[in-house]
């Protein structure tokens, strides 16, 4: 699922790949896409600790953040999953979480963390179908410009919690 998002993310018009992920340009900027995958429903405890909360590390993808701003974090799943679902992942409910036709996109405007779950990737056809709807979804909406701003503020705090650690 994950090489097949990648592989998909690729052939995005100035996308390229680069270790630790995927840049896509996102209103014009750089942005940083990370990719994960959770094989099972997400009900399933080990299917979805898989994936953890990636957010937590962004402050090791800091070698991704030298040429790009973010991290944006793709998810496919094998099958979808909820807002509520969604937000538990996140762990608080004070975020922008908007259900589409890919499946749940989550936003917090504070530390600007941003993440997609993308539903029913269960062959390659359909996964490459759903991160092709996110990316329309972003255009569609207006949101690509909302997400490239978020990865750029996200990139100045990853890189500040990176020099904090290793101080």
């Amino acid at each position: 699922m994950e090489s097949t998002l990648k592989t998909a993310l690729s052939g995005l018009k100035g996308a390229k790949a680069v270790d630790g992920g995927v840049v896509v340009k996102l209103d014009g900027k750089d942005v940083a896409v990370v990719v994960h995958a959770i094989p099972a429903a997400f009900g399933v405890a080990a299917a979805r600790e898989l994936v953890g909360r990636p957010f937590l590390e962004d402050h090791q993808r800091i070698e991704l953040l030298t040429s790009a701003h973010g991290p944006l974090h793709l998810i496919a799943c094998h099958r979808g999953a909820t807002e509520t679902q969604a937000t538990s992942l996140l762990g608080f409910p004070d975020a922008t979480v908007v259900s589409g036709p890919f499946g749940v996109f989550v936003a917090d405007d504070v530390q600007k963390m941003q993440f997609a779950f993308l539903a029913n990737c269960r062959d390659d056809s359909q996964t490459r179908h759903a991160s092709q709807r996110f990316f329309e979804w972003l255009q569609q909406t207006g949101e690509g410009a909302l997400v490239a701003r978020r990865a750029v503020s996200r990139a100045r705090i990853v890189k500040l919690v990176a020099k904090e650690m290793n101080t």
